[in-house]
């Protein structure tokens, strides 16, 4: 399951996030099952240091515990880090990627990854919910715009 998962992220998702690094990555041969699979069965206990792994797991932990759906966050977390080293990777050739994937550089702050995860996953999360309405017919744009209620109105 892992190992298509990892797949999924690198050519579906990371496909409509960033097109230019997908297709940087499937040309150079670079399996997501060469990252991935070690990123998410480990959850990101070797890539980053052992105080930032355990903030970011608080936070995958608390997100699975808020929206009752595992550890959806994780696969969200490595989209987010691929954005980290997106630059570094459109430079490399395929030693290159596999070398940076596989000694992630050092990060900031672990923060910045969990707001990315969280940004990715609520916008993802945001459009397929407006896309399937659209299609059930249940949200269709206003035919005028809604009139502005003032405070202090009253309403008759």
């Amino acid at each position: 399951i892992a190992a298509r998962r990892s797949a999924a992220i690198q050519r579906e998702d990371l496909g409509k996030l960033s097109p230019a690094l997908a297709a940087h990555l499937e040309a150079c041969g670079v399996e997501p099952a060469v990252y991935g699979l070690k990123w998410l069965r480990l959850l990101f206990l070797r890539e980053l240091p052992f105080a930032d792994a355990l903030l970011l797991w608080d936070a995958i932990f608390a997100h699975a515990a808020l929206a009752g759906d595992g550890v959806a966050l994780a696969p969200w977390v490595l989209l987010a880090m691929l954005q980290f080293v997106e630059k570094d990777l459109l430079d490399m050739d395929y030693a290159g990627c596999i070398r940076r994937l596989m000694r992630f550089p050092p990060v900031p702050d672990v923060g910045l990854l969990v707001t990315g995860a969280l940004e990715l996953s609520c916008h993802t999360v945001g459009l397929a919910l407006q896309l399937h309405f659209r299609r059930q017919r249940l949200l269709s744009p206003p035919a005028s715009p809604l009139p502005i209620v003032h405070a202090g109105a009253r309403f008759e």
